[in-house]
């Protein structure tokens, strides 16, 4: 529906979850021990079995659509819209992610908006880890950590994270 109010904490008149000091000082967890690699190569994920990281690439770049002089007249932007409505496509991107860093040890997925956003969820969940929201300043509500300035694709930002 499309009513105000109600539904998710996001946007305005969402509902929002109370900010309590203890909310913000939970102790972290110690990570969990990652499993041990596999015996054979049948029991790992499809994208883990290719042995020829070209014939992946060669199934997901033409996926990618380059557009040409946007957002500025000289940067071709990577429209990655076709990749994410190909069913297939995409789990292989997710998958080829997943097994390069399953017995990493990771404790999380951290990604930048807004690309990240799309893959870096997907990734996080088959890994069983916590997925960290990269931002722009200024787009988290709390207390955040904030980078040096960083050259981006067209032009210079800082970034956050809580």
């Amino acid at each position: 529906g499309g009513g105000r109010g109600g539904g998710g904490g996001e946007g305005r008149g969402g509902s929002r979850l109370p900010r309590s000091a203890s909310h913000r000082q939970q102790p972290l967890q110690p990570p969990p021990q990652p499993p041990p690699p596999p015996d054979d190569a049948a029991s790992l994920p499809a994208a883990s079995r290719w042995a020829d990281l070209a014939a992946l690439e060669a199934r997901i770049k033409p996926l990618v659509r380059p557009v040409r002089g946007f957002p500025t007249a000289d940067f071709v932007f990577g429209d990655v819209t076709p990749l994410l409505a190909d069913a297939a496509a995409f789990g292989l991107c997710i998958d080829a992610l997943v097994a390069r860093y399953q017995h990493t040890g990771l404790v999380a997925v951290a990604a930048p908006e807004a690309r990240g956003f799309l893959f870096g969820p997907a990734v996080a969940k088959a890994l069983g880890v916590a997925f960290l929201p990269i931002r722009k300043a200024g787009q988290l509500p709390a207390s955040v950590h904030q980078s040096d300035a960083v050259a981006m694709d067209y032009g210079e930002r800082r970034l956050e994270l809580h």
